[in-house]
Formats: C-alpha cells, structure tokens, sequence
C-alpha cells in the first residue's frame, strides 16, 4: 500500500460511524418477515389454536428483546445491547420456569405432563419455522459492524427460534408443561447455541465500519 493511500485509509477509520442498522426500521422489518412467516406456516392464521396468551405474549417479548438487542450489537459503541440481551434471557427462564413448576405439579400424570402432542414433533418443526426470521436477522445484522461475533449470533438465533415458537404456540393445541419445555423451549436454547458455534461465518466484521455520509 502506498503512503498516501495508508493516510487516506487512516483518516477514513477516524470518521464518525454512522449508526447502521437503524433499530427501529430494522427490528420492523425483522418483525414482518416473522409475522410472514408465521402466516405461511398457519396457513394464514386458519389454523391458529386456543394456546395460552401468556406463553404466545412471553415468546413475543423474548423476539422482540433478543432482535433488539442482536441490531444494537452491530452498532460500534452502543452497549444498550446488554440490557436487551439479559432481559430476553430473564425472560426465557422465567417462562421455563412457570413450566417447570407446572410440571411438578401434575408429575404423577403423564397425559397432563405430556399433553396430547409428541414433543418432538414441536421442537422440529419450531426449528424449521426458525429458519426464515433467523436469516432475515442474520441479513440486517450484517449492515451493521459486529464486534462481538459470538454474543450477536446468540441474541440473533434466539429472536429466530423465539420467532418459530411463537408460531408453533399458535398452532400447537398441547399446553403440557413437559411438552412446552422439550417442544417449544429447547429449540430456542439448540438454536442459541448452534448459533454460538457458527458465529464467526456468520458475522464477518469488515475491515472498515460503515462512514457517515
């Protein structure tokens, strides 16, 4: 490289980085490709069960945080992203949680733990509704400038299988407590953690952040 390219380089890197994605049209735009999608795998909502609006209102904040969280991340210097991250999480405890009390409660009777539904029959079609808001986040994460790879691909592959459950719930007649851990909740942790493992082909951060114009 030349000297005065080198300079031009430098000067370039010093320049204010221009906040991209923008969080708001970003986690929109992330949000109608869920709702697409979810209409699709309902068959335009004909098909939407009498599930709990609890679990399908928890699983909506979760989406909604984690994405949140996954576009602030890809924004050089914003750390609001911790918040977001550490309150989906919180979250998806506490709605695990709720399951596993239940589960105590009714141990002794496998139709009320169990549900009517086979539990892996949620946790793989919940990872196949995933995989359509996965990858529209992981497109609009990659405007921006990732990084922390590894924690980005967490919070982005959890907005997904969020996103898959959340349409799985309202399909799914089962509100068994088991049922509800296995089926619709490990796919969210599977998903988090394939997305751990695959973070830095996924999030490749470009040697120069986006310039202002």
């Amino acid at each position: 490289m030349k000297q005065d390219e080198l300079i031009e380089t430098l000067v370039d890197d010093l320049r204010r980085v221009q906040n991209r994605p923008r969080t708001g049209r970003s986690l929109a735009t992330f949000l109608l490709w869920s709702a697409g999608s979810a209409l699709v795998f309902t068959r335009g909502g004909t098909s939407i069960s009498d599930a709990p609006g609890g679990a399908a209102l928890s699983l909506f904040v979760i989406l909604m945080t984690a994405a949140a969280a996954a576009i602030v991340s890809s924004i050089p210097g914003r750390q609001a992203w911790r918040v977001g991250g550490v309150l989906s999480l919180v979250l998806l405890l506490v709605w695990g949680g709720g399951a596993a009390i239940r589960a105590v409660s009714v141990w002794h009777v496998p139709f009320a733990l169990w549900g009517p539904v086979p539990w892996t029959k949620c946790l793989i079609f919940t990872l196949a509704f995933a995989v359509v808001p996965t990858l529209a986040l992981i497109r609009i994460v990659n405007r921006g400038w990732v990084v922390q790879a590894g924690m980005t691909a967490v919070l982005t592959f959890t907005a997904g299988a969020a996103a898959g459950a959340l349409t799985i719930s309202l399909e799914c007649p089962s509100h068994a407590p088991l049922h509800l851990l296995l089926g619709h909740m490990l796919p969210i942790v599977c998903a988090a953690l394939i997305g751990l493992l695959f973070a830095r082909l996924l999030f490749v951060r470009p040697l120069v952040p986006p310039l202002a114009t």
